[in-house]
């Protein structure tokens, strides 16, 4: 019975054990890194068509997180950190929306 091939099997697998754990250009990680967009605040609660109440589109979004503004009394939008998209609520949930 040849053994080569159940040695060459069992001699990459432990190459590649040690190279894994030193680190060394062999990642097993087979999930990304999975980053989870921040749903959308209720700004303004007594208004029922205020922004964040229901996507309108991307335009509107912008008017606000193209660049960040400044909202009296509530603070600073933040600027959009990723490229931009058709649908904001595609990633980021309305208010008291759930998945």
């Amino acid at each position: 019975m040849n053994r080569l091939p159940v040695i060459i099997i069992i001699t990459s697998v432990g190459i590649f054990t040690v190279l894994s754990v030193c680190g060394i250009g062999v990642n097993f990680n087979l999930a990304p890194d999975i980053k989870v967009p921040p749903p959308l605040s209720d700004l303004f609660p007594n208004q029922d068509e205020g922004p964040h109440q229901e996507f309108k589109s991307e335009k509107e979004c912008l008017v606000c997180h193209q660049t960040g503004v400044e909202i009296p009394n509530i603070g600073n939008s933040p600027k959009i950190k990723h490229e931009y998209r058709r649908n904001c609520t595609s990633c980021h949930l309305l208010p008291g929306a759930q998945i």
